[in-house]
């Protein structure tokens, strides 16, 4: 069985209504194991040699609200963009101005 999601990418084996009701989902909090991986990552800014002045946070009510604060935290200087299919509610669950989303559509 091949499905299409909603943005008219093939993913073997998934039901569309699945991918339609996935992707129309506005959580309220992120999934445990995201935010988890997030939290290691971050733990390794540490070890950079220079300290990142900009980062982008694609769809982060789903990758991690918690991370994404504690990116702001540790990077307090550094520009940061939002990328979500769904802005108005990626915004609201970050705290962040629109005017630092991006939306190349």
């Amino acid at each position: 069985m091949n499905s299409e999601q909603p943005d008219g990418l093939a993913v073997p084996d998934m039901d569309p209504a699945a991918a339609r009701r996935w992707a129309s989902r506005t959580p309220l909090s992120s999934p445990w194991l995201h935010e988890e991986v997030a939290k290691r990552m971050s733990q390794r800014l540490q070890w950079f040699r220079e300290t990142p002045d900009s980062w982008v946070h694609w769809e982060p009510a789903l990758g991690g609200v918690q991370a994404h604060q504690r990116l702001r935290a540790l990077l307090p200087q550094a520009v940061n963009s939002i990328w979500s299919a769904n802005m108005s509610h990626a915004l609201a669950v970050t705290a962040e101005s629109a005017r630092w989303s991006w939306n190349p559509a």
